[in-house]
C-alpha cells in the first residue's frame, strides 16, 4: 500500500501526459459519456455502491464530466477488465478531495484474485485541486478478471471525492506471434473499437453480436444473423447486410490495401448455421460474401476480392469459390469482372467451423496472385485448395482520377441480395492479418482450447463413477470394464477424487489407466485435510488458494497436464452449496459481506468463486488448454438453506466455465421416511429453474446421480427407468450428460446400494434405459488444445 503523502512528493503532474515510449493505453475513461459504461477497452461497465454520480460542472479535469463519490455512508466504483498477459501495468487517473474532515478516508483497492489497498488518501492536503496518481501494479497478477475499486469512507455527508481520466496503461510485451501480425482480432473484449474493426453496419439490434458458444479459438465468436429487409443503406441495389468493416491497426487507425501492399495473409474462421440456406438470385445476380475487400468508394464499385458461400453468381453449385471483380472495371480486357472460382474443396460443412487462410498479391493489372488454405472442425492440417495466377486483385477505372488505384478496404460478416423470406445466420471467429503464411497459421491455432461439446444430433453422453471405493481413487481397467459388463454400454468417461491431503501432484497413473484404455477421465479436485464431513478446513482455504499459498503446487499439476496433452475434464469443489464440504460458503464468511471483497456479495460464495477463478487463470498461464472445468453443485440438497447459499453467488462466470453440473439423489438408505421421484427433486424449491439460470450459456451435466435399492415406499426399478426417460424426453430439461454413481457405502448403520446390479429388477431396469441410442459413449471436442 502506498500512502498518498510519498505517492505526491513523487509524482505531481500539471496536465494529462501522453503515452510514453513502449507505452499502450489498454482502458480508459474520461466518463464524458455521462453514464457508467463509457470509455475504451474495459471488460464490463462501472459498479457504483452508495452515494456514486457522473457529474457535469465546471470542475472536470480534461472535460465537462467526472465522479463524484459522497461520504455518510462506504461510497464505491468497481470497474472490470481482462489484464491477461500484460506486462508492465500502471494506473493512472485524476482526483481531489472536498470537505474532508479528522478520521475520513479514500482508498484506491486492485483485484488479482483477492484484493489489495494500492492508495489511501486522508484528505490532509491537496483539496480541492486536481492531482494525478500513477500507480505501479507490475507486481499483481495479470489476470482476465482484473478489478479496480475506487472509495470513500467518510462520517461527513459533505466529504467528497472527485475522480476523472482513469487510465490503464501497459509496456509493450516481447514480440510474439499476436505482435508480428499487423491486424489480431479475436472478439474478446469488443467488436468495433480498440484494435478490431472501425464501423458496424446491420440492419437492427442482436444482427452482430458476440457470444460465449459456439467458438473456434479462444471464449467469445461473433454470431451473425441477416433478415429480410436488413439494408442499413436503405438504397435499391445495397442488398442485404450484416456487416464490419475497416480493420484497424494497433493505433486506431484503418487499414487500406493498395499497390504498395506487396503481399498479405489473411486468417478466419466461419461456422454457417446447420439448417443453412443459399440465398436466392435476384435481379442483380446471386451472392452470398463472409470477407471481401471492397473498392475505393469514388468507384461506386463493390468488392475486388470476396470469399462466397453461393457457387458464384450463376449460382449452378453451391459451395465456397473466390469471386474476383479487379483491374480496370472500364475495360473488360483489363480486367476480371464477377469471375468465381470454386474451391478444390467447396463443401459448406454447415453446422461446423470452416478454418481459412488467403494469400493476396495485390496488383491491379494481371501480375497478381489468390491462394486459398482451409482447414475443417476436428481437422489438423490446412490444405491448399485454390491457386490462381496472373490475376489482378484491385480495382480502378481509367476514366476516374487518371486511373489511380485507390484505398480498398475489408468488410466481414454476410452480404447478400433482398430475400423476401430467408434469415441466414453463421458464426465467425478471430480474424488476422499478417506478412507471413506461418504467423497467420500459428495465431489461428493460438489457444484454441481443446474442450469438451455436447455431443452431437441432441445426444447425451452416458458415464459413470464405476465404484472406485471408498475414497474415489482406486481407480483400475477392470472396474470399468465389470461396470460396462454391467452395463451393457461403454462410458464416456469416469470420475475420481484427488484429495489434496492425499496429494496434489498431477495423477498421472489414474489419469493414463483411464485414457490409455478408451475412457475419458474426470478428475474432482477436493482441498481437505480430510474426509470427514461437517468439519472446518484450516489448511486448504479458500483464503490461501486466492492468496496463492498452492500456486507451486497447481502451477506444476498443469504443465504436467499440459505436457501429457490428454483431454481431461476437472472438478473442483464439488457439491459447492452442501456444508458437508469445507468449500462450502458456512466455513468461509456465509453470508456476511463486508470482510471481504465486494461489499455487495455474500463472503461465503465469494471466496469460492474467486479460489475456482484463481486456479483456472493459473491454468491458462501455464498454458493447459486441454482442460474442461465443470462447476458443480448439489441439485437434491442446499444447506444451509439460505439465500447467499444459492448456487447462482458460487458461479465462477461464462469466462471461466464449460459445463455445469449437478448432484441429483433419491432416497439414499432404506430408513428415510420419504421417496422423492427424479421429477420431485427438479421441481422442489424450483431446484432446475435455479440451476438453469445460472447460466443459459452453457451445458448441463448430472454429474452425480442415483438412488437406494429395497426402500419400503419406492422401487429403484421404477425410479431408475422414470429418470432416464425424463432426462431422455422431457422437452424442458437440457441435460446433456449423465454420469450415474454406482456404489454402495454403509450409511448410519444401514446399506446405501446405488450399484446398478443391487437387485435383478435394477439392473435390468438400468440396462433398457441406457441402451436408448440417444445415450452416447464417444466424447467430442473441440479446439486442438495446443498453444
Amino acid at each position: 500500500m502506498m500512502s498518498v503523502r510519498l505517492l505526491l512528493s513523487a509524482i505531481l503532474f500539471l496536465c494529462l501526459p501522453g503515452l510514453s515510449l513502449g507505452e499502450q493505453r489498454l482502458a480508459a475513461d474520461d466518463f464524458e459519456s455521462g453514464d457508467w459504461g463509457g470509455g475504451t477497452g474495459w471488460a464490463a461497465p462501472w459498479r457504483s455502491s452508495g452515494r456514486a454520480a457522473v457529474v457535469r460542472d465546471d470542475h472536470a479535469h480534461g472535460g465537462t464530466h467526472h465522479i463524484r463519490l459522497s461520504g455518510g455512508r462506504i461510497t464505491g466504483l468497481t470497474r472490470r477488465v481482462d489484464l491477461s498477459g500484460q506486462q508492465g501495468v500502471r494506473l493512472r487517473f485524476w482526483y481531489f478531495t472536498r470537505a474532508f474532515r479528522k478520521g475520513d478516508q479514500a482508498r484506491v483497492r486492485v483485484y488479482d484474485g483477492s484484493w489489495h489497498e494500492v492508495l489511501r488518501i486522508d484528505g490532509s492536503e491537496l483539496q480541492n485541486a486536481y492531482v494525478q496518481a500513477d500507480l505501479d501494479l507490475s507486481g499483481f497478477q495479470m489476470q482476465r478478471d482484473f478489478r479496480i475499486r475506487f472509495e470513500i469512507r467518510a462520517n461527513g455527508s459533505k466529504a467528497r471525492l472527485y475522480l476523472d481520466d482513469v487510465e490503464l496503461v501497459a509496456r509493450d510485451a516481447p514480440p510474439g506471434v499476436q505482435d508480428r501480425l499487423s491486424f489480431y482480432c479475436d472478439w474478446e473484449t469488443e467488436i468495433t473499437g480498440g484494435s478490431c474493426w472501425d464501423e458496424l453496419h446491420t440492419g437492427g439490434e442482436g444482427r452482430l453480436v458476440r457470444v460465449t458458444r459456439p467458438v473456434r479459438q479462444g471464449r467469445h465468436a461473433i454470431r451473425v444473423e441477416v433478415r429480410p429487409g436488413d439494408d442499413p443503406y436503405h438504397c435499391a441495389g445495397c442488398g442485404e447486410r450484416a456487416e464490419v468493416s475497416f480493420m484497424r491497426d494497433r493505433q486506431g487507425q484503418p487499414i487500406f490495401e493498395n499497390l504498395d501492399s506487396g503481399v498479405k495473409f489473411y486468417g478466419f474462421s466461419v461456422r454457417l448455421d446447420r439448417d443453412w440456406q443459399t440465398p436466392e438470385a435476384a435481379d442483380d445476380g446471386l451472392w452470398g460474401i463472409v470477407f471481401q475487400l471492397h473498392g475505393p468508394d469514388e468507384l461506386m464499385a463493390s468488392q475486388a476480392v470476396a470469399l462466397d458461400v453461393t457457387g458464384g453468381n450463376e449460382g449452378e453449385d453451391e459451395g465456397f469459390n473466390i469471386i474476383l471483380h479487379a483491374g480496370d472495371l472500364d475495360d473488360p480486357r483489363r480486367s476480371l469482372q464477377w469471375k468465381s472460382f470454386p474451391l478444390a474443396d467447396a463443401g459448406l460443412n454447415r453446422g461446423r467451423w470452416v478454418d481459412f487462410v488467403l494469400k493476396i498479391k495485390f496488383a491491379a493489372d494481371f501480375t497478381g496472385t489468390v491462394d486459398v488454405w482451409r482447414r475443417d472442425e476436428g481437422e489438423s492440417e490446412f490444405r491448399h485448395v485454390l491457386a490462381l495466377r496472373d490475376v489482378p486483385t484491385l480495382q480502378y477505372r481509367g476514366s476516374v482520377n487518371q486511373g489511380r488505384v485507390g484505398p480498398h478496404y475489408w468488410q466481414h460478416g454476410f452480404y447478400r441480395p433482398r430475400q423476401t423470406r430467408l434469415t441466414n445466420v453463421l458464426w465467425l471467429d478471430r480474424v488476422l492479418r499478417g506478412n507471413r503464411l506461418a504467423d497467420v497459421k500459428a495465431a489461428m491455432d493460438l489457444s484454441s482450447p481443446a474442450k469438451l461439446k455436447p455431443a452431437a444430433d441432441g445426444g447425451i453422453y452416458f458415464a459413470a463413477f464405476p465404484d472406485f471405493g471408498g475414497d474415489e481413487e482406486e481407480v483400475t481397467r477392470e472396474r470399468v470394464e465389470a461396470f460396462e459388463a454391467l452395463a451393457g454400454k461403454k462410458i464416456a468417461w469416469a470420475p475420481f477424487s484427488q484429495d489434496w491431503f492425499v496429494s496434489m501432484e498431477y495423477p498421472r497413473e489414474q489419469i493414463h489407466v483411464l485414457h490409455d484404455g478408451g475412457t475419458l477421465p474426470l478428475v474432482r479436485l477436493q482441498p481437505r485435510s480430510t474426509t470427514r464431513e461437517y468439519v472446518q478446513e484450516t489448511r486448504f482455504t479458500m483464503d490461501r488458494i486466492i492468496k496463492g499459498d498452492f500456486d507451486a503446487e497447481l502451477s506444476r499439476w498443469a504443465r504436467d497436464a499440459r505436457d501429457d496433452g490428454i483431454p481431461l475434464l476437472v472438478d473442483f469443489g464439488v457439491e459447492v452449496n452442501g456444508r458437508w464440504f469445507p468449500w462450502n460458503g458456512s466455513w468461509n464468511g456465509g453470508g456476511t459481506t463486508d470482510g471481504y471483497g465486494d461489499p455487495d456479495y455474500p463472503d461465503g460464495p465469494e471466496k469460492f468463486r474467486d479460489a475456482y477463478r484463481h486456479i483456472i487463470d493459473l491454468f491458462r498461464r501455464e498454458g493447459a488448454h486441454n482442460v474442461t472445468w465443470f462447476f458443480h453443485v448439489s441439485m437434491y440438497m442446499e444447506e444451509p438453506p439460505e439465500e447467499w447459499n444459492q448456487p447462482r453467488y458460487y458461479y465462477p462466470g461464462d469466462d471461466y466455465i464449460d459445463w455445469i453440473g449437478v448432484s441429483i439423489y433419491g432416497a439414499l438408505h432404506p430408513g428415510e421416511n420419504y421417496w422423492d421421484s427424479f421429477t420431485d427433486i427438479l421441481t422442489m424449491n424450483d431446484a432446475y429453474r435455479k440451476i438453469r439460470a445460472i447460466s443459459r450459456n452453457r451445458p448441463l451435466a448430472i454429474l452425480e446421480m442415483g438412488v437406494t435399492d429395497h426402500h419400503p415406499l419406492g422401487s429403484k426399478a421404477e425410479w431408475l427407468l422414470d429418470a432416464f426417460r425424463q432426462i431422455r424426453q422431457n422437452p424442458y430439461l437440457e441435460f446433456r450428460a449423465v454420469n450415474y454413481w454406482h456404489e454402495n457405502w454403509d450409511n448410519f448403520g444401514s446399506l446405501t446400494s446405488l450399484r446398478i446390479d443391487s437387485s435383478p429388477e435394477a439392473l435390468d431396469a438400468f440396462r433398457k434405459a441406457v441402451a436408448d441410442p440417444v445415450f452416447v459413449s464417444t466424447p467430442e471436442f473441440s479446439g486442438t488444445g495446443q498453444p
